[in-house]
């Protein structure tokens, strides 16, 4: 009887080998697309950059073209109110040249004390007056012609350097196939483009998902497998197993009190349905059913609906699988997301696909990503940020050697910057404006297109 029970352990595991290599082969490939239309995501989204800068650079480079004219228009127009000023005080310093020698004149020809001399000095006195007020006002003239010409200079020189950078831009464009004269098609194309890329990225992602899924289970199953050839010897002469299901069934009735506590159940025959599926569902899944149901009740207390919770408890033990995580983690964390970010049940579950998927990729453990998502994923997404590409940034930057609490401040100060708008210091605004960015534009920016941006 034990060498029967172990011939059929030992068959099970030579039937599961060849589906586990075949996933193995499988995933390999799909991995290898998931790469390849990422790059071409990549090269799509730098076109569109470079055709949103284009058209940014543009309006700035007439924009100053406008304002260049206007500055040099009223530099003429000071140059000539300065040469008008310049000629006044000449006129005034010769009258008062004249009307002095007057003086000496009615002096020596009528006495110093005469009624003629106390005229011509009379005269001298209002035009010295008339005199430092024609100087006043040509000094004004060339303060504000000087003020004039030096901001025609530093819109000239401005002017010169946009247009520089245009003609690079416009340089990188026709290299990249991208017609200047028709932007508005050509930026429909790259949107049209980029869609289907998106689109064709994401059914390899859930197609990779499911194989991933599909290598976890087989492995556990082999793991399984292996475990009943000790145990097909050992159920012979022992009963514990015996004991261990029945205080099993007595841990589990405890547990599904804490179940009935969160979820209102219509009457005993719905709760006797519920507890059935629970059981079926750990069973599939192959799980205890203990941990079926801390999910479920800690869903319950999260405020999820009961109709979503049996769907909620088999992903949440899938992505424990995937994580390497306790059931009751990923569920508490799949329920902090739907809560904290907002996120529907489809939403949630197509960000732990990408956060395996990322954790695959990348020097990141899944569980540490979704960490920093739980910390400050509702701040990145409030910037303009979807939750893949929060996720994404997350795991760039843990991968980078960031813990989860470092990687989840950097998160929120670099959105946080992006974002800031008016707000933004006058160093910030300088320090943007020396790379060619307008905080309030850069802002707005961020919440039309956040990773373009």
């Amino acid at each position: 009887m034990a060498d029967k029970k172990i011939s059929i352990a030992l068959s099970a595991v030579d039937k599961f080998s060849k589906p586990f290599n075949n996933a193995m082969q499988t995933a390999g490939k799909l991995e290898q697309q998931v790469e390849q239309t990422n790059s071409s995501l990549k090269k799509l989204s730098d076109q569109q950059k470079t055709i949103a800068r284009f058209k940014t650079l543009s309006t700035r480079l007439d924009d100053t073209r406008n304002a260049m004219a206007k500055a040099t228009q009223e530099t003429n127009r000071l140059k000539q109110a300065e040469l008008s000023a310049s000629k006044i005080v000449k006129q005034h310093t010769q009258d008062l040249a004249n009307a002095e020698k007057a003086v000496l004149d009615a002096a020596q020809a009528h006495g110093a004390q005469s009624r003629q001399v106390a005229d011509a000095s009379r005269k001298v006195k209002q035009l010295t007056k008339d005199k430092k007020a024609a100087e006043l006002a040509h000094k004004k003239e060339k303060a504000a012609l000087k003020t004039s010409e030096q901001a025609t200079k530093q819109l000239t020189s401005a002017y010169g350097k946009q247009a520089k950078e245009l003609g690079g831009l416009r340089r990188d464009m026709g290299e990249a196939g991208l017609k200047v004269r028709s932007l508005g098609a050509q930026e429909l194309k790259l949107a049209r483009q980029t869609d289907q890329a998106s689109q064709a990225l994401d059914r390899q992602k859930a197609k990779l998902q499911k194989i991933q899924t599909l290598k976890g289970r087989i492995a556990d199953r082999n793991a399984q497998k292996g475990e009943l050839v000790g145990q097909a010897v050992g159920l012979i002469i022992k009963t514990a197993p015996l004991i261990m299901a029945g205080k099993r069934a007595v841990e589990y009735e405890n547990t599904f009190a804490d179940v009935k506590k969160v979820v209102n159940f219509s009457d005993k025959k719905e709760e006797a349905e519920y507890r059935t599926s629970m059981m079926k569902l750990a069973g599939r899944l192959g799980v205890q059913q203990e941990g079926i149901a801390d999910i479920v009740t800690a869903a319950g207390q999260s405020g999820i609906e009961k109709s979503q919770l049996l769907q909620f408890a088999e992903s949440a033990t899938k992505m424990s699988v995937a994580w390497d995580v306790s059931a009751e983690e990923a569920g508490s964390t799949l329920a902090t997301w739907r809560a904290a970010m907002g996120l529907t049940q489809k939403n949630a579950l197509d960000l732990a696909d990408a956060t395996n998927y990322l954790s695959n990729n990348m020097n990141a453990k899944a569980k540490d990503i979704a960490a920093v998502m739980v910390r400050q994923g509702s701040t990145a997404m409030g910037a303009g940020l979807n939750y893949n590409q929060t996720a994404a940034l997350s795991a760039s930057l843990i991968a980078g050697g960031a813990t989860q609490e470092v990687a989840a401040t950097a998160l929120k100060n670099i959105t946080g910057r992006l974002t800031s708008g008016y707000a933004a210091t006058a160093a910030q605004q300088d320090a943007m404006g020396r790379i060619g960015f307008n905080a309030e534009e850069l802002a707005d920016m961020m919440q039309q297109d956040a990773q373009g941006t």
